[in-house]
């Protein structure tokens, strides 16, 4: 009798955690890519900065942070989350490479859209502003990144165009 008790419990316990709500596995999702969200941030601001040996060390954690990011974590993101992992590995890997600056802000271009596009589906937590440079890649149409601050601070220009550009979409990922 003990052993049919204990086969229901544990047949109920997977039952419960596989049929979790859709909240709870974007909280997961959400914890599994914040180091991989952080290290972006950390890696903008040091274009901000205009500091390529802090982008270099900022894009090896990069791309560390996507390497380990746990795939039993990401739930219904996980689809999302292989559609773009080659893409953000790509610039990241060629970010790390090098301290040279203008080669970092080329790569930022694709990173930033391909982040864009995971933050949409799986959330940060807290509010993000997708931003646009009208003036760099300016054959192209411009260039965008994600800021946390709705203040302008130009990864491309840093402080030669600090301001320069406009927020394009408020992301509420709380």
């Amino acid at each position: 009798m003990k052993k049919l008790i204990l086969a229901i419990v544990v047949t109920l316990l997977a039952i419960v955690s596989y049929n979790q709500p859709a909240s709870a596995q974007n909280q997961d999702t959400n914890v599994a890519l914040q180091p991989v969200y952080q290290a972006y941030f950390t890696l903008k601001d040091a274009l901000v900065a205009s500091d390529g040996k802090a982008v270099q060390s900022a894009a090896e954690s990069l791309y560390k942070n996507i390497a380990g990011v746990p795939m039993d974590k990401l739930g219904n993101s996980h689809t999302i989350w292989m559609n773009l992992k080659s893409k953000l590995n790509f610039d990241a890997e060629h970010m790390k490479g090098t301290n040279d600056i203008g080669h970092h802000r080329e790569y930022f271009i694709s990173l930033s859209k391909n982040m864009f596009e995971l933050m949409k589906v799986v959330k940060y937590g807290k509010t993000v502003y997708y931003q646009h440079c009208p003036m760099y890649n300016k054959k192209k149409g411009g260039a965008n990144w994600l800021s946390l601050d709705k203040a302008i601070k130009n990864p491309y220009y840093g402080a030669k165009m600090l301001t320069c550009g406009s927020v394009q979409e408020t992301i509420n990922n709380k």
